[in-house]
């Protein structure tokens, strides 16, 4: 569970699973933290359960977005973490979101956190597992890039969760 990415301005930003680090061009490291605990990168003793992180470099926006999950296995915990970096220095801080990992309200939880980036919007998918167990269907977080970058509110007319999505053959 690692991801990478490198900005124009030579930054490195990588995660392995519930940590993540930064480093220049030249291999000198410039950070690195795990990301939960009230030491952690979220500075947050709630978020005790961090994992799956993944990173990209939005070269359009010259910004790095982050992306991660609480792993509780369970609907009543669970979150999806999304963070956009304030500037294209990612030491410079991030604006955090947190959702809810059940947007259905159907007793499943959020697994495998990809992410996507069109011009405008950030995209992220993943699995709904049931508390029960088994695999409900593959649900879609589509959010305005520009309200995460200047750490505004998400809401209903710039955010949204898809839901009901079906392959070429109507397959969840």
């Amino acid at each position: 569970d690692n991801s990478i990415a490198i900005s124009n301005g030579g930054y490195i930003v990588a995660t392995a699973n519930s940590t993540i680090e930064y480093d220049d061009m030249n291999g000198n490291n410039l950070y690195y933290k795990d990301l939960e605990g009230a030491n952690g990168f979220f500075a947050d003793a709630t978020l005790t359960s961090i994992c799956d992180a993944n990173v990209i470099y939005d070269a359009g926006a010259d910004r790095f977005i982050m992306v991660t999950q609480t792993c509780q296995g369970n609907s009543s915990t669970s979150e999806v973490i999304m963070c956009f970096s304030k500037t294209n220095n990612p030491l410079n801080g991030w604006w955090v979101y947190r959702f809810s990992g059940n947007p259905l309200n159907d007793a499943s939880w959020f697994d495998f956190p990809s992410i996507g980036v069109s011009t405008n919007e950030l995209y992220v998918s993943g699995n709904l597992i049931y508390d029960a167990g088994g695999f409900n269907q593959t649900c879609l977080f589509q959010m305005t890039k520009s309200v995460g970058y200047a750490g505004g509110t998400y809401n209903s007319t710039n955010s949204g969760v898809w839901y009901n999505v079906n392959d070429g053959n109507g397959n969840p």
